[in-house]
């Protein structure tokens, strides 16, 4: 029976070395998700009217085939955040995409930047961040 209470001890001791082991490389691993080049984006016109879309270009290298979810606000002075989304570039590499974001009727006429937060978790313990904004846009009624 001593033994047995041995063995278990032992067992035990090391399985919380392993988990506190996996756990430290887990928080201290300086993950690179992504690179997003050419920043501020550049929007594809300067002046936009409420209720249409805005469109830019993002240049990236996505190094990792994790979805991030995106928080998105137009910026002029205020913040006026809209609905949180999932990302749709699901494979590693380089590439470019166009953007879409609606402008919301409500918004208020006037200088605007978009500024996007995606989120990346990484492993259950740790989540990435990185943000970024687009040129400046007027936005009319």
């Amino acid at each position: 029976m001593t033994k047995l209470l041995h063995y278990l001890t032992w067992i035990t001791i090391v399985s919380a070395l392993l988990i506190m082991s996996v756990a430290t490389f887990w928080l201290v691993y300086p993950y690179t998700v992504t690179d997003m080049y050419n920043q501020p984006f550049p929007v594809d016109k300067e002046i936009y009217k409420s209720g249409e879309y805005i469109t830019y270009t993002v240049d990236y290298c996505k190094y990792h085939p994790i979805s991030p979810t995106l928080s998105r606000s137009f910026v002029d002075g205020l913040i006026y955040n809209i609905p949180d989304s999932i990302g749709n570039i699901y494979t590693p590499g380089c590439g470019s995409t166009k953007v879409l974001i609606y402008i919301p009727i409500a918004l208020p006429p006037g200088q605007y930047a978009v500024h996007t937060t995606f989120r990346w978790s990484v492993n259950p313990l740790k989540t990435i961040e990185t943000t970024t904004r687009t040129q400046k846009f007027t936005v009319i009624k």
